[in-house]
């Protein structure tokens, strides 16, 4: 799981999910991953700051939360804007970009098709690398 998980913050994920405090869990790992998907681009990480490899307009760091930016597009954010864009959701639909990043990030449990192929994808992933290392 990308996250760092803080046990008193997510003790009732499964009930509320609190913005703050998803942000708060979120890794660079776990931005990385939903930017991958998102823009197809690998990332390389030079001093604070990750850069998309091919291009490298894509840019993402740590400033209290992961934030991120594309300055070719003009479109950046949180970890929140990236799942929402990835899973086009529109900005008024809050509460499913919450569920979203909640399943991503391990939180709550995935209920349509692309959720649970996503989290299979992304469990395999992390399988094959751990094995490499």
């Amino acid at each position: 799981m990308n996250t760092r998980f803080n046990k008193d913050c997510h003790k009732n994920f499964s009930t509320n999910i609190d913005k703050d405090c998803l942000l708060s869990s979120v890794t660079a790992e776990a931005l990385e991953s939903v930017l991958t998907e998102l823009y197809g681009e690998e990332f390389k990480r030079e001093g604070e700051t990750w850069r998309s490899r091919r291009n490298r307009s894509i840019r993402f760091a740590e400033r209290g939360v992961w934030l991120w930016h594309n300055f070719e597009t003009g479109e950046g954010g949180d970890y929140l804007d990236a799942v929402r864009l990835l899973k086009n959701i529109h900005k008024a639909e809050f509460p499913e970009i919450l569920e979203a990043a909640a399943i991503r990030l391990g939180y709550s449990e995935p209920t349509t098709p692309e959720d649970i192929k996503t989290q299979k994808e992304t469990a395999a992933k992390k399988k094959a690398e751990r094995e490499a290392a």
